[in-house]
């Protein structure tokens, strides 16, 4: 296996595209679109993270809530603080604020305009299986 790409159900194509370009950043977004000039798929790239949008009518086993139980964990280049304060000013709605995790990872959590919950996260210490152990013991 060499990577892999969600495809998320969304409501709006054109929407979801604009959260993740303005909001959160992806430079690369964009949407194809049937000969009557609305989008059939989207499309967001940053780096090496790829997320494709098809519409609900496109897949008939996703019924809403389309985000319940989907979360997708992110790392983030530079400073996890700073791209926060970036994309809550840009208008990101935070589910969970940011803390620093008892497995090394400092970590916020988003929800995206159709309910998926994005988890940013960098690692700000290297921790071991045994140390991830004792913490989950001793809470």
């Amino acid at each position: 296996m060499k990577r892999i790409s969600p495809v998320l159900t969304v409501r709006d194509i054109d929407a979801t595209i604009a959260f993740y370009r303005d909001v959160l950043g992806f430079p690369e977004a964009s949407a194809v679109r049937g000969p009557d000039g609305k989008p059939v798929h989207g499309m967001a790239r940053r780096g090496a993270v790829a997320l494709d949008f098809a519409l609900a009518g496109d897949c008939p086993h996703c019924v809403p809530p389309w985000g319940n139980g989907v979360e997708l964990y992110i790392e983030v280049e530079g400073d996890i603080d700073q791209y926060r304060d970036t994309v809550v000013r840009a208008g990101a709605s935070v589910v969970t604020d940011l803390q620093t995790q008892f497995w090394g990872d400092r970590t916020f959590t988003i929800a995206d305009p159709n309910g998926y919950h994005l988890t940013f996260y960098q690692t700000v210490r290297t921790v071991s299986m045994e140390e991830i152990q004792q913490a989950l013991a001793s809470s």
